[in-house]
């Protein structure tokens, strides 16, 4: 039988990939003294800490920051985008016109909040969400918008909303 000892590399793990929401940090964005000691544990035995998570750049650097990671690699938005840091550098994106996805939701859910992501830059909604919910620079849209995928414009826009930093 293997075992998880018998399938580390000579010296310890090279990598050490952490998702953050529920694994690093809480519902309330706390971290125990625990989870910092044990990732400078693995930093400090040579190992790079990738942090790797469903969220964007913007709810990623306070995290990094928290622990303490001078530099390194994020793999954001559950996959489809990763970046190294600092400064914030996207290495790779994969995105697709959400346009469709957002019109469908909105037919068959009237009143749901949607948001899509702009990456490096923030959500562009259609209406705003509960504070702590979104991070990053948000502006609301109509929807009648859609055009210009998930970076581009589109539609009319309202007043922005106060920009939330993350």
């Amino acid at each position: 039988m293997t075992t998880g000892h018998d399938l580390q590399p000579p010296g310890g793990p090279r990598l050490v990939a952490l998702d953050i929401d529920g694994t690093l940090v809480d519902w309330h964005e706390e971290m125990t003294p625990a989870v910092v000691k044990a990732v400078h544990a693995a930093r400090d035995a040579g190992a790079h800490v990738v942090l790797s998570t469903g969220r964007s750049t913007f709810g990623i650097t306070r995290v990094s920051d928290a622990l303490g990671l001078e530099s390194g690699h994020c793999v954001a938005s559950n996959g489809a985008v990763t970046f190294s840091y600092p400064p914030v550098t996207i290495t790779s994106a994969v995105t697709f016109g959400p346009e469709p996805a957002v019109r469908a939701v909105l037919e068959h859910v009237p009143d749901a909040l949607v948001a899509v992501e702009v990456i490096g830059r923030g959500y562009r909604m259609n209406r705003a969400f509960p504070d702590g919910e979104i991070n990053g620079e948000t502006w609301i849209e109509s929807r009648g918008g859609g055009g210009g995928g998930a970076g581009g414009g589109g539609g009319r826009r309202a007043p922005a909303p106060a920009a939330r930093a993350g």
